[in-house]
């Protein structure tokens, strides 16, 4: 017997003792430990305070329906520190942010978010209207300094631009949408309760046909 022949050999009886070995084995699913809840409903929200931040040239605001920007500073003359903090805690890990920018001169400027409470998470995105996004590539932002910072680079002039961690969906375009699809025949809206600001929380039902004849899926 040759030498590839014994190694082919070995290989296919690996092979089966792995087999035979997996199959002896039971999959076992771990239990999860849900944390425990925490009743934030009575503890203070931060609010944060609309306004616009000129510093150096540069010109930061948060005056626009889903905004996140807690205070804006000047670290040198190309670079600027956006504070995002949640507005209470404990809150999920999913810190957003959402800024309006713009230069009296066309510049570079790098913007670093600095989170107070938790990681940096979505890819920063910008847009000139609001409506049509990009999401920045990885050459144009990092969190090489910590976790919570991420310097976000850009190129600012006198038009505007947003800087958000998500595509703005906002109460209004919300309430927008869910009347709009509220006409439909199946569609039911209604409000379940308010926010903490007094919002009205919406409701869809969508159901097509006798509900009591449901499954519940």
């Amino acid at each position: 017997m040759n030498r590839r022949n014994s190694i082919c050999i070995i290989s296919v009886a690996s092979f089966i003792w792995i087999l035979s070995a997996c199959s002896s084995m039971k999959s076992v699913a771990d239990n999860h430990i849900f944390p425990e809840p925490v009743d934030t409903k009575d503890r203070p929200i931060e609010l944060q305070v609309h306004k616009t931040y000129s510093l150096n040239g540069v010109h930061a605001d948060n005056e626009f329906p889903g905004a996140r920007l807690n205070n804006f500073e000047a670290i040198n003359d190309s670079t600027f520190k956006a504070t995002i903090s949640p507005e209470n805690f404990p809150i999920n890990i999913s810190a957003y942010y959402g800024i309006r920018l713009k230069s009296d001169t066309i510049r570079n400027v790098t913007i670093e978010l600095h989170y107070t409470k938790h990681a940096h998470r979505y890819v920063p995105k910008t847009s000139k209207d609001g409506i049509n996004w990009e999401a920045l590539t990885d050459m144009d932002y990092d969190t090489l300094q910590a976790r919570n910072i991420c310097a976000v680079r850009l190129s600012l002039g006198p038009e505007p631009l947003y800087l958000c961690g998500q595509e703005l969906k906002a109460s209004p375009q919300i309430t927008e949408w869910t009347q709009k699809q509220s006409l439909h025949a199946d569609a039911k809206m209604s409000v379940v309760g308010k926010s903490r600001l007094g919002r009205d929380m919406l409701f869809l039902d969508i159901t097509h046909g006798d509900k009591r004849k449901k499954k519940p899926s």
